[in-house]
């Protein structure tokens, strides 16, 4: 069993409060953040990081994933790598 960094007693905890988006990734696999198709592309970072910075955090941590929750603005994409060339075509 892998290292929860919430609870010893818990192997796959929920989000925290705030959280928006958790994912598992293997070695090897990855993460893409994007714009949403509807931001125009100009739209200063600063908005994009009104509410802080991306927080991402290792929720827990196991033999051969990782299991990874992410905080962001609404304009921004979080996709699974496999996911990303699907949602481009």
């Amino acid at each position: 069993m892998g290292t929860d960094l919430f609870s010893v007693t818990n192997p796959r905890p929920k989000a925290p409060q705030g959280y928006f988006f958790m994912l598992f990734r293997a070695p090897g696999e990855s993460i893409k953040i994007s714009l949403n198709k509807g931001v125009d592309p100009e739209t200063p970072a600063r908005v994009l990081f009104n509410d802080g910075p991306i927080e991402i955090l290792v929720a827990h941590l196991g033999r051969s994933e990782v299991k990874i929750a992410i905080q962001a603005h609404p304009d921004l994409v979080i996709l699974r790598n496999e996911l990303y060339d699907v949602e481009e075509s």
